[in-house]
């Protein structure tokens, strides 16, 4: 088999006519590929490394407003450092900064494009609630099924669900904090996928990864095996291999950041077979 290309097949998932019993099926056997073979945790990682850079810049943003609240006091007039009086007054004192950080500081803003059922979305929420991290979610798919899949795994008041090409979206004034993809770009011909770097680095505030296949003569056998002994979906047993065909070579990946203009990025190779790039923009 000539694995020197990416494969041009498509994927019985990009069909618009799947009833939604079978997608149903497929995410759940997705998510535990996803769990078994490291795939989510590869997700948690790129996460995080974009959470330090998003907290070491709100670290600097409060120790700007620290600086400003002791230079102009409470009553907002410049001159000597105010004196903190007793206690309650020193509580006082640090209340206004306390609403400043609050408005600065919204809850951390996380999306996901091609979120499929939001197994990836879920990894990250059970990580955040251990740490105590407050965090809300959107999570985009053209798929109506796989968003009615994703919505009923998330209490409705910490996700938000778009069910859209993700080309046609503008996040605005209320762009996420970190942007990602997993298992989603090897959807996508070498030419869209310059213009989605483009998009992502562009609609993220922090920055964006990505997670997804590396292609790989070993991957694609070792899956065809795993696949025909454990799945029940005939979607698994018909994508699964198509989208090793359709992953990754390390130069491919170098080419298209180039392509796109976009030098800021790590590049890693992860067990198994994954891709996990990095971009920040702070």
């Amino acid at each position: 088999m000539d694995l020197s290309r990416r494969s041009d097949r498509t994927e019985l998932l990009d069909r618009d006519d799947i009833p939604f019993e079978d997608i149903e099926r497929n995410m759940r056997e997705l998510d535990i590929i996803n769990t078994r073979l490291g795939g989510h945790a590869i997700t948690v990682t790129g996460f995080k490394r974009l959470l330090s850079r998003f907290d070491e810049r709100q670290k600097q943003e409060q120790e700007q407003l620290d600086r400003q609240q002791t230079r102009t006091g409470p009553s907002g007039q410049q001159g000597r450092r105010p004196d903190p009086g007793p206690p309650e007054m020193g509580q006082q004192n640090r209340a206004p900064l306390a609403e400043i950080a609050r408005k600065a500081h919204p809850p951390l803003l996380v999306a996901e494009i091609g979120c499929g059922g939001g197994d990836n979305l879920l990894a990250i929420r059970r990580w955040c609630r251990r740490q105590g991290r407050q965090v809300r979610f959107v999570g985009v798919d053209h798929n109506a099924h796989c968003i009615a899949v994703a919505a009923s795994k998330f209490p409705p008041a910490e996700a938000r669900w778009i069910t859209a090409d993700y080309r046609t979206l503008s996040f605005g004034d209320d762009r996420p904090d970190i942007l990602f993809s997993s298992l989603f770009c090897h959807h996508f011909g070498n030419g869209d996928l310059v213009e989605m770097l483009r998009w992502m680095r562009a609609q993220s505030g922090t920055g964006f990864f990505i997670n997804d296949l590396e292609r790989n003569i070993l991957a694609y056998r070792s899956i065809r095996l795993l696949v025909s002994l454990f799945s029940r979906s005939y979607l698994v047993k018909y994508d699964a291999p198509v989208s090793v065909l359709r992953g990754f070579r390390r130069n491919e990946w170098v080419r298209l950041f180039q392509q796109a203009g976009i030098t800021e990025y790590t590049l890693e190779w992860r067990w198994a077979f994954r891709w996990l790039l990095v971009s920040a923009r702070y």
